[in-house]
């Protein structure tokens, strides 16, 4: 193949090939998504716009989950096996969402704290194995020579561990009907709810861009 042919392939600006990974595109398509999502529901809350079918919202973030299960094998935070069990979790999960989104209010008692459940552990996951293990196993083996970290690695950590909080309060939230009944359990779900969708948003795709300019 001719030096002439290689980079007609590979392009230039916008057509130029992206060195994105799988996992890396699926990031910034979350996190747009998310952070748009956001912004939509905030504008409902306000008025700004009409109305709109809440469980899809719910099922859309669902669905979201699934496909971090199924296409890139990612659970919990953490990088998983794609088994057979873990593809059928996915399946189910994201057939609850689409049919959250296609016929509204026959799941919403159910996605809405299955959600909560999962983001609650989630965060959980996120902050002891991120921050909280390699933090523990550096004072227990800490090495010969202290090592200063990079600043680019302290602000990746602060951002792990700003979003492991905002999805343990998202996942809060998303019980707060739950463990709230009634006019305040309301309130404070829809007050929160888009505020967290936004920071979540724009915390993925800041985590994005500081691991790539790492690597």
């Amino acid at each position: 193949m001719s030096p002439e042919t290689s980079q007609t392939r590979a392009g230039s600006g916008l057509f130029g090939e992206t060195t994105l990974s799988v996992g890396d595109s699926f990031s910034v398509f979350q996190g747009i998504l998310m952070t748009l999502l956001g912004f939509l529901v905030l504008f409902m809350i306000l008025g700004m716009i009409p109305p709109f079918n809440s469980d899809g919202q719910l099922g859309l973030l669902l669905v979201l989950t699934s496909l971090q299960m199924l296409a890139l094998g990612q659970v919990l935070g953490s990088q998983v096996t794609r088994s057979w069990l873990l593809v059928a979790v996915g399946i189910v999960f994201a057939g609850l969402g689409i049919f959250s989104c296609i016929v509204p209010g026959v799941l919403t008692s159910v996605i809405q704290p299955l959600l909560g459940i999962q983001n609650l552990i989630t965060g959980v996951m996120i902050l002891a194995t991120q921050i909280i293990a390699p933090t523990l196993y550096g004072i227990r083996n800490p090495p010969a020579e202290p090592v200063a970290l990079p600043p680019l690695l302290k602000r990746l950590l602060l951002i792990l561990t700003i979003t492991g909080i905002m999805v343990i309060l998202f996942g809060v939230n998303m019980l707060a009907p739950v463990l709230l009944p009634g006019l305040m359990g309301s309130i404070v779900y829809a007050f929160f709810l888009p505020v967290l969708i936004i920071i979540m948003g724009l915390l993925t795709l800041t985590t994005v861009y500081i691991t790539r300019k790492l690597q």
